[in-house]
């Protein structure tokens, strides 16, 4: 069903949120699909509202909503600018093995990233067959990425993802590579140079307060078997959720990029 997994030079994150009509890297263009063996919702909503097993009133969410997308600032190579970036980049820094890591020159294109799928679940709600099949008390989210590099970028594209979250009531920080010997995502997991899925859940925890975080972000590099330098496409997607009591409003105020360790269907 799953399994506990744990998944960078030093530079800046930057939050960069799309306003209206604002064309960017990051499209939102919900779609059912199947990837890899996995039949995806094609559903982008906010939350699932469900009765946890005490029978009390609660939210799994999806934060940010519609996600995000970030920036990293070229500009200044060697600054901690931010708690996010310190994490994001020491995380990756200390992934060792020969793997070094630096940004891109070229910003993306619009609509290089496309999110298929971002949906919250619970096990007892009934369009969440993922997560409901002998699992009524699991809670997690379902996303599926596409990368199109739009003729700009090699066709050589791994995926890098580092979570922070708290499935185990710690925080955890790490690149998630499902135990490889690379940092990659795709060494072992379900993506490829055109398409990313997960689906981070837990089973038996709905009613304790957690939550997921992810940067995930397209990068060019050596093969897998070759340690070697990475480099880092300038914009990538922050996507994660939380799962809270209702009403949720003042515990999402304040929540932050910190880490957990997760549990995922193993692809």
């Amino acid at each position: 069903m799953g399994r506990l997994i744990r998944s960078i030079a030093l530079l800046v994150v930057v939050f960069v949120l799309a306003g209206p009509g604002q064309a960017t890297p990051l499209k939102m263009a919900p779609v059912a699909a199947t990837v890899f063996g996995y039949a995806t919702s094609g559903i982008n909503q906010e939350k699932h509202a469900y009765t946890n097993s005490d029978a009390a009133a609660w939210e799994v969410v999806q934060v940010p909503f519609d996600a995000s997308l970030i920036t990293l600032d070229k500009s200044n190579p060697g600054t901690i600018g931010s708690d996010e970036g310190k994490l994001f980049w020491n995380t990756l820094d200390s992934f060792g093995g020969g793997w070094t890591f630096s940004v891109g020159a070229t910003d993306l294109l619009d609509d290089s990233y496309i999110i298929k799928t971002a949906d919250p679940e619970h096990g007892r709600i009934p369009n969440d067959q993922n997560c409901q099949i002998n699992h009524p008390l699991c809670v997690g989210m379902e996303f599926h990425a596409s990368y199109d590099d739009k003729g700009t970028n090699p066709d050589s594209i791994h995926w890098i993802q580092v979570v922070y979250d708290t499935f185990t009531g710690a925080v955890f920080t790490g690149v998630d590579n499902l135990g490889a010997a690379s940092p990659y995502y795709d060494h072992f997991g379900a993506a490829d140079g055109t398409d990313f899925y997960d689906h981070p859940r837990i089973d038996g925890l709905d009613n304790r307060a957690l939550f997921f975080e992810a940067y995930l972000f397209a990068v060019t590099g050596p093969a897998t078997s070759s340690p070697g330098a990475v480099t880092v496409l300038p914009q990538g997607v922050f996507w994660g959720f939380t799962v809270v009591p209702e009403p949720s409003t003042a515990v999402l105020i304040g929540i932050g990029l910190f880490g957990f360790a997760l549990r995922r269907r193993t692809p």
